[in-house]
Order: C-alpha cells, then sequence, then structure tokens
C-alpha cells in the first residue's frame, strides 16, 4: 500500500463493542442499535439457492426465490414497493416482486439468441422497463423495451455498442445514459475474446425512439465502462474495470470518471493508487447529490473510496472486506454498503464516516454486487 493511500484509510479508528477497527472494515461483529434502511439485493452463492433479498438493518422481511443469479435492481417510480431483479450473464430471466405483500409477481425472459446483462431501469411515468440484453456470441447490445404492467416485450432499439452493462434515466425522464463495455465472450465463457479490439463507451439515447443523442468514449483504451450512477444536475458517474492483461506497463489506471452535461467524459486522475489498492476492479458506484459524494467500491480491493464530483478530489476510504453493493439511503443521511460475506455497513455521506451502532452481520446471506434503497 502507498505512503499517501495509507493515512486516508487510517484516517479514523472506531471504538465500540470491546474491539476497534478501521472504518467499514469487516472485523468485529455487533448488533445494530439504528437501522440501515431498507433496501433490496440478490444474494446467493449456489444454483437453486438464489434470491431477491429485502431487509432493513435488523432483519430480512422478504425473501423471494429466482432460480437463477440476479444481479442489479429498478424500483417502480409509482409504486416503490415494486422491484424488479435482472438477470447477470449468462441468465435470461428477470424478476418482478412486491416487497409488501412478499410476492412474486412476474418474470420475464430475453428472446432466444440474448442474455440479460444485468440492469435496467424503469421510464420516469412507471409505464415502461428497459432491459439491457447483449447477443450471444458477438456481443452486440440491445436496450428491451417491456410494459411494466404485464411485461410483454413492445419493442427494443441497440446501444450503439458492445457488451453492454447498465442503463440509468437522465434527470429530464427521457434520455437513457448506457455504459457499453465493449468486451466479447465466447458463448458459455467469461473471459473477453477481443482485448485488441475492444471499445467501450458512455451512450445516451432518447428512451422513445431509441435515437443516439451522445457518444462519449473513454481516454483509456482498455477501461470497460460498467456503471453508473446520475447526480440531480445530470453529473454521470461512471465506474470502470481496466482490463490489465491487455496492457503492457503497471502504471496505475483510474476507476471513475464522471461526465457532465456539455463535457467530455473525465477520468479522476487523484488517488490513482486506489486503482491499484482496488486491483483494478470497481464493483458498484452512487452518488449524494447533496453533498456532491461519489462513492465507488472494489470487492477484490475491499475497498470504498470517495470522491468528490465537481473537483475530482479523493476525499476518503476505507476498507471493507469483499464490499460491493452501495447506495444513499433513502434519508441522504448516509450511504448503504453490503459485503458478499453477509455484512451490512451505514456511512454517513457528510463526514464519511462509519455508524458503527448500524453494523449487522447476516449469516444466511451472500451479498451479490449491488442494492437498491427502498422507502422506509
Amino acid at each position: 500500500m502507498s505512503a499517501r493511500l495509507e493515512p486516508v484509510l487510517r484516517r479514523r479508528v472506531v471504538l465500540g463493542g470491546g474491539c476497534a477497527w478501521l472504518v467499514a472494515s469487516a472485523g468485529c461483529d455487533e448488533q445494530p442499535t439504528a437501522a440501515a434502511g431498507l433496501f433490496a439485493s440478490a444474494q446467493g452463492s449456489e444454483e437453486g439457492a438464489y434470491e431477491l433479498v429485502v431487509a432493513d438493518g435488523r432483519s430480512i422481511r422478504a425473501r423471494f426465490a429466482s432460480a437463477h443469479r440476479g444481479h442489479g435492481l429498478a424500483v417502480h417510480p409509482a409504486n416503490p414497493q415494486r422491484v424488479v431483479m435482472f438477470a447477470r450473464r449468462p441468465g435470461t430471466v428477470g424478476l418482478v416482486a412486491d416487497a409488501r405483500s412478499g410476492e412474486t409477481v412476474a418474470r420475464f425472459e430475453a428472446p432466444q439468441g440474448r442474455h440479460q446483462s444485468g440492469h435496467g431501469c424503469f421510464g420516469a411515468d412507471g409505464s415502461a422497463l428497459f432491459v439491457v440484453e447483449a447477443e450471444v456470441g458477438s456481443g452486440r447490445g440491445f436496450i428491451a423495451v417491456l410494459d411494466a404492467e404485464t411485461f410483454e416485450r413492445r419493442g427494443e432499439f441497440e446501444t450503439g455498442g458492445l457488451g453492454p452493462h447498465e442503463v440509468a434515466l437522465m434527470p429530464d425522464g427521457v434520455t437513457l445514459a448506457v455504459a457499453n463495455g465493449g468486451l466479447v465472450s465466447a458463448p458459455g465463457g467469461r473471459d473477453p475474446i477481443n482485448l485488441d479490439t475492444m471499445q467501450s463507451s458512455l451512450v445516451y439515447l432518447d428512451s422513445g425512439s431509441g435515437r443516439q443523442l451522445g457518444v462519449h468514449g473513454v481516454p483509456e483504451p482498455k477501461a470497460s465502462l460498467r456503471h453508473l450512477a446520475v447526480a440531480d444536475d445530470g453529473t454521470v458517474a461512471v465506474a470502470m474495470q481496466i482490463q490489465r492483461d491487455a496492457l503492457d506497463d503497471a502504471q496505475p489506471r483510474p476507476l471513475i470518471a464522471v461526465q457532465r452535461p456539455g463535457e467530455p467524459l473525465r477520468p479522476f486522475d487523484d488517488g490513482l493508487e486506489m486503482g491499484t489498492a482496488m486491483e483494478d476492479y470497481a464493483g458498484a458506484v452512487a452518488v449524494d447529490s447533496v453533498t456532491r459524494t461519489a462513492a465507488l467500491t472494489s470487492p477484490r480491493g475491499n475497498l470504498v473510496g470517495y470522491w468528490d464530483l465537481d473537483t475530482g478530489a479523493l476525499k476518503g476510504a476505507q476498507t471493507f472486506a469483499d464490499v460491493s453493493g452501495v447506495g444513499l439511503s433513502s434519508d441522504g443521511a448516509a450511504f448503504i454498503l453490503t459485503g458478499a460475506g453477509g455484512q451490512v455497513r451505514r456511512t454517513e455521506s457528510y463526514a464519511l464516516e462509519e455508524l458503527s451502532e448500524a453494523r449487522r452481520q447476516f449469516g444466511d446471506v451472500r451479498w451479490d454486487n449491488h442494492l437498491v434503497v427502498l422507502p422506509v
């Protein structure tokens, strides 16, 4: 670990429950005295045991068997108890659940020759569900447009790239932002087969027509754009994964970039050591529009980094074993973080200090890469 990064990670030691730990580290469990907010996440590590789980800081509220591994999630804007979980590659079936009743509402499937790419979002009025799909073999990206009540397919349009991953609705309620990862894998495999020619991009599409409204390439050609978070003013934070095998040097690369309206995509160079410490892999990103903070997780590096959305300055970092899921609490007071070992943490969004009394350990779940916050 570099001399510059270490003070950031060790800037605060929290004492309590008869033990000490770094902020958000995974050691020393204690029962929470404050709820961590209601959230939903995919969970499971074995075939036949995959689920969509709704939980708070104290207990699990509902579980929905999925029979496939889920990934990203979306909440209906008019009915926030309705949660959608999308299948990760090579999965083809998405799940719709009602968090209040505990009932599975529907399932929807990608057409033959396609797989879901793990993400999707609702339209502004909740009448349409946009699902990211990719063509098996070629990796060509598509956005499927589903009726959000019947989940029948209305149509589709292309994402303008290969290996698409996340899609997000912009604040105008019309534009979709899509992260095209640029990577293609052989059918049934996970290793990319096009490292020499990969082209990753952030693309903006009209959600009604599919018309391309803008394209932003990545300054680092071996960075795969994966995840997105959108601030209230239209600033988009992008989480990246570096394909180190395609590089001939060991220089650190940034894992977070920001695109502001009317400006090019700009990687954040402050805290480059974080890219190395995170092992070139960002798992998820979330933003707080009030404090202008972007939170970036890395399950490989066991780290969470926080950047200023406007200046690009690294504001702080925390250790947390196998952390990936991150979202802003419904009251905006804290980032909720989940680790694959079943841990849940809260980090106060202003001071970026962990609320240690809200720690929770769920012994029978293995949180997947993402979470979505639900209204309490």
